[in-house]
């Protein structure tokens, strides 16, 4: 038996939410939000479990208590905003 089990193989799935797209800019305060709308986000993680205890944190505070806590968090390393006209 394979040490994998290949529905959780997610090296070629494409992933885009043009619902989500369409409702909110796509930017460095929205990233992990747009990111945890995808199959690639594990809802065990720290950040979804901050989220379900509610209130609006800023990335600050955020950050601040992710720092505090043990398992695994999601976090933006690098954001390159886009030119206003790309054309």
């Amino acid at each position: 038996e394979d040490s994998f089990d290949s529905e959780k193989v997610l090296t070629s799935v494409c992933w885009e939410d043009k619902a989500w797209l369409q409702h909110f800019p796509l930017n460095k305060e929205t990233a992990l939000d747009y990111f945890s709308c995808s199959q690639f986000y594990d809802r065990n993680c720290n950040n979804e479990q901050l989220k379900m205890q509610g209130g609006n944190l800023t990335a600050t505070q955020m950050a601040s208590m992710l720092s505090k806590m043990e398992g695994f968090e999601y976090e933006l390393q690098h954001f390159q905003e886009l030119p206003a006209d790309i054309s």
